[in-house]
């Protein structure tokens, strides 16, 4: 172990010594605390219904030590009436629970006086029986503190000597709240004592802990995580700061593995490696392309800067490798000069054709210049040097949907829209000849953009509202997952990522799936797969929600309208047969939770009273 997590309040200079492994101190918390069991309500304190103060604790009851109990016994001798509930797991079975009872009364503490419980799944609602809290030292508790004062209830702790003995004292300081945190065991019981006998303070803590604790470091994620990455990053440049560059020979050898990181899209592992072989500042044109790629891929700008700068500065690769840099870079007058150079002496060989003229498109999309765009789109479709005709195709795509931002009929775009053929002519496609009949429908929603993106607002009726008397629901991404695809992933009845593979072999998933009906929910818009449909892996074929136009493919039967987006008439400019819904095809649903509406204030708003009316 090379670090250890603490935080300023646990840990200074003399704590250092007790640890083998050297501290990685937090400005604020060591931890982020978010409860199992949310939005459970914190109720009134209980000595207004009971007539008595409740003290308690629900930490592991080895942590109570025969010390601990006496002084317990001290408090509740000091407060009349007052009780002590007590759970955890020595509750649970008849010997234990014997022997903790037993040690209870020896330390002077009477048992009629005393409730004890066992461990429960939901366990929060329990705090509302509880007055105040009292933590163990000298270990005292994290998670059950925290609890506590998510429930509303003060915690009286102890600052110890030993960084696991200031685990309460750092909570309370996150929170504000030092002055329920005692120096001594004689003070620590003055300090319960004397808030015993304030109820009026005992109740304002009991309706504010948890606003209090929502606004602190103790729950702000965002913060801690943000200061932890940091630490992160600072452990990981001092590593990297004794590292010895590794030697020409190992760096050649480690090319291979970084290749088959690559391969099995383990990403991450792959520029970790990546990093070892840049440190030895291979001489290879080979090697320096290949991490130029990955990191301009990966948009890890400074390690591509270092990668670009091995490689010579007159031959065609480099210079696209060198514009790609400068685009990222936001230098896209540079960029654009490297393009435009490429071009001119004749653009890339095989396989890299046409991928200059994509980064003109991108440069002249960023600067508002489509019809440039446009026409750069189609040329890098039409570059016979490029390997992949998947890559063509999506070139081609690109340029139709720039066709949308100008002025171009719709009959235009229909004719356009039909040479998308050309890019699939000749794709092999499946047999649904012989096909099973399912008692249930199966039906296959396919899309880049089952992740946070606007499709997937309009995406989850089709998981979470469908008919499952009738419908199997199939979910196909195309992308990397986040947050947003696992909601959509949890209402299917199957869920697949098909991300990197091959479109037949993508395509083979979806027809061993036996799926009835597929719906392609991007069109000709980014990452869309639509060579995955081309070999037709369903008998019945639909497009929409993220596209607004014909494909112009054979392989679509369907196109999802509604009588808004496509009158009648509209038929003419679609190759697909319209499947027009009666109102609104489209269900929005946001897929992230929203802030409340605020009132408009029309003081702050910059136009006259008269001007709003």
């Amino acid at each position: 172990m090379d670090y250890f997590l603490g935080d300023s309040f646990l840990d200074d200079a003399e704590m250092a010594q007790e640890f083998t492994e050297e501290l990685l101190i937090l400005p604020q918390s060591h931890f982020c605390y978010v409860p199992f069991h949310g939005n459970v309500p914190v109720g009134e304190a209980p000595f207004r219904k009971n007539g008595y103060v409740t003290f308690g604790s629900f930490n592991n009851f080895t942590k109570v030590n025969d010390e601990l109990l006496m002084i317990w016994a001290r408090i509740l001798e000091a407060v009349p009436r007052s009780r002590l509930l007590l759970k955890a797991e020595a509750f649970d079975h008849a010997d234990s629970r014997r022997h903790s009872l037993e040690r209870i009364r020896r330390a002077g503490i009477d048992l009629s006086r005393v409730e004890v419980r066992g461990v429960t799944r939901e366990y929060l609602p329990e705090y509302r029986d509880m007055d105040i809290a009292l933590d163990t030292f000298p270990y005292p508790g994290g998670g059950t503190t925290c609890d506590a004062l998510y429930m509303g209830v003060p915690v009286v702790s102890l600052k110890g000597r030993s960084h696991g003995g200031r685990f309460g004292w750092s909570i309370l300081q996150n929170m504000g709240l030092e002055e329920l945190c005692a120096a001594s065991p004689e003070e620590y019981i003055a300090r319960a004592v004397m808030l015993a006998s304030d109820g009026e303070t005992i109740s304002i803590l009991r309706r504010n802990l948890r606003s209090i604790m929502a606004k602190s470091p103790l729950m702000d994620c965002r913060s801690y995580m943000k200061a932890l990455e940091e630490s992160y990053e600072l452990v990981w440049e001092k590593f990297l700061a004794k590292q010895e560059p590794p030697s020409m020979r190992e760096a050649v050898r480690l090319v291979p593995m970084m290749d088959r990181l690559l391969e099995a899209r383990e990403k991450e592992q792959a520029l970790a490696v990546a990093d070892k072989i840049l440190a030895a500042r291979p001489f290879s044109r080979d090697i320096g392309e290949k991490l130029a790629a990955l990191y301009l891929d990966e948009k890890e700008t400074e390690h591509a800067a270092g990668a670009v700068g091995l490689l010579p500065q007159d031959y065609p690769l480099g210079q696209f490798l060198r514009a790609k840099l400068l685009f990222l870079q936001a230098d896209l007058d540079g960029s654009e000069r490297l393009c435009l150079t490429i071009t001119e002496n004749g653009g890339l060989p095989s396989p890299w054709g046409g991928v200059e003229q994509q980064l003109l498109a991108e440069i002249y999309k960023r600067e508002g210049e489509m019809e440039k765009a446009a026409r750069a789109y189609l040329a890098a479709s039409r570059n016979r040097n490029s390997v992949s005709m998947g890559n063509r195709m999506a070139q081609y795509g690109n340029y139709l949907l720039m066709l949308h931002f100008l002025p171009h009929s719709a009959e235009f775009i229909y004719q356009e829209s039909r040479r998308a053929e050309e890019y699939v002519r000749g794709v092999p496609v499946f047999s649904h000849a012989h096909r099973n009949h399912h008692k249930k429908l199966r039906i296959g929603y396919i899309s880049p953009d089952f992740r946070r993106h606007v499709v997937a607002c309009f995406s989850q009726a089709f998981f979470q509202a469908a008919d499952r008397r009738r419908f199997l629901v199939y979910g196909y991404a195309t992308c990397s997952e986040d947050d947003v695809t696992g909601k959509l992933a949890e209402g299917a009845d199957e869920w697949r990522n098909l991300r990197g593979l091959e479109p037949e072999e993508a395509a083979r998933i979806i027809y061993d799936d036996e799926i009835d009906i597929l719906v392609h929910l991007a069109g000709h818009t980014g990452d869309s797969s639509l060579q995955i449909m081309a070999h037709r892996p369903a008998p019945i074929q639909v497009c929409g929600i993220g596209y607004f136009s014909t494909t112009g493919l054979s392989c679509m039967d369907y196109f999802l309208v509604d009588q808004y987006t496509a009158p009648s008439g509209e038929e003419a400019f679609f190759t697909e047969q319209l499947l027009r819904l009666p109102h609104s095809h489209l269900c929005y649903k946001q897929v992230m939770e929203a802030p409340e509406v605020q009132e408009a204030k029309y003081g702050e708003h910059p136009c006259t009273d008269a001007e709003l009316a």
